[in-house]
Parts: structure tokens; C-alpha cells; sequence
């Protein structure tokens, strides 16, 4: 059976990168509005044209006096709420994944240039027929998934889900500050 992971941050190794508090939460329910798009959550649909410029800063772990974390990831990431790039890896993603995601520059308190990437790859992955909490592996659905390697589930949309060939690109192109949770398997 393949397995299906969910991308999450690499915070035991690497330091990240958080949204300035409400600013970007307010800041997308806006551009959603202003495009049509009526959830909670960021639901795989476009937020072009009217993206914003939004501002995140390198987390300081207040109970640290000295945080020892790398800053030299490639990506950094809080779920598909945040999911950020450097330059070189927003090339790679634009090169492997095409229209298949959105990507916008936002402003850092780094002096690398950074990007949103926004997954358009919405597929009814889960299978929802059997009743399983959220934390617990799920069933993913292989004839849906076809030959998508990062995608969404429909319903659990707040997650951007990857198969085994992603991890291996992932390596391939040394991209570091996330980790790969397993998430559950194909059937």
C-alpha cells in the first residue's frame, strides 16, 4: 500500500517563519471576499488577483534565551495556512507543479526573498465512509489521488497532503524545514 503523508513544520531542527498576528488573517478573509470565495479556511481555489504583500517574522521561542534552530530552510510551513518559499524553491515548484499552484511574494524580517505557496490541487481524497477523527490515519482513496504527488482533500482542506514521489523530489532538490508526518495509506 502507498502511504500518504501531511506536510508539517521541521520545528525540531529549523526556525520558522509566522504571519504577523491577525494581519494576514484579516488581510485573506478580505481578498477572499473580494474574490468570491466564501470559507473559513484557504480552500484550494485562487486568491489572485488581489493577493496582499503579507508580512511574517522569524519565531522567537519566548521561553528560549538563545534559540539554537537553523535559519537556513528552504521552506517553512504551519499547515497549507502558511506555506513559504525562498526564491530558488519557488522556482522548482513553478517548474514541477505549473498552474498548479499560486505563488505570491510576501515580505520577511529575513534578507532572503520569500513566497506563498497556495496548492490548487483539490481531490476527494479521504475516504470519508469510515468514521476516524482527524488525528487518526486515514484512508486515502488511490483511484482519486491518480498520479497527483501534492494535493488537498476536499474536505480536510487545511492540509496539504504529499505521496512518497514528493519526499523523494524533495530530497532530490535539498529542500529543508519541513517534516513529513504519515498521514495514512492508500486503498
Amino acid at each position: 500500500m502507498k502511504k500518504v503523508f501531511e506536510i508539517s513544520p521541521d520545528f525540531d531542527n529549523f526556525r520558522f517563519l509566522l504571519s504577523v498576528p491577525d494581519i494576514v488573517e484579516n488581510e485573506l478573509l478580505e481578498t477572499k471576499k473580494r474574490n468570491g470565495i466564501i470559507s473559513v479556511g484557504i480552500i484550494g481555489q485562487s486568491l489572485a488577483p488581489n493577493f496582499p504583500r503579507f508580512k511574517f517574522k522569524l519565531f522567537c521561542d519566548p521561553r528560549k534565551k538563545k534559540d539554537k534552530r537553523r535559519i537556513d530552510f528552504n521552506v517553512s510551513c504551519w499547515n497549507a495556512v502558511e506555506f513559504i518559499c525562498d526564491y530558488e524553491t519557488k522556482l522548482k515548484f513553478e517548474k514541477k507543479f505549473g498552474n498548479k499552484v499560486e505563488i505570491f511574494p510576501v515580505d520577511t524580517d529575513l534578507e532572503s526573498d520569500f513566497y506563498y505557496i497556495n496548492l490548487l490541487v483539490k481531490v476527494k481524497a479521504i475516504d470519508n465512509s469510515v468514521e476516524k477523527k482527524w488525528d487518526e490515519q486515514q484512508d486515502f482513496i488511490q483511484e482519486n489521488i491518480k498520479n497527483e504527488i501534492f494535493f488537498r482533500d476536499d474536505y480536510y482542506d487545511e492540509f496539504y497532503y504529499v505521496t512518497e514521489d514528493f519526499i523523494e523530489w524533495v530530497k532530490e532538490n535539498e529542500i529543508k524545514g519541513m517534516r513529513f508526518e504519515l498521514a495514512g495509506y492508500m486503498r
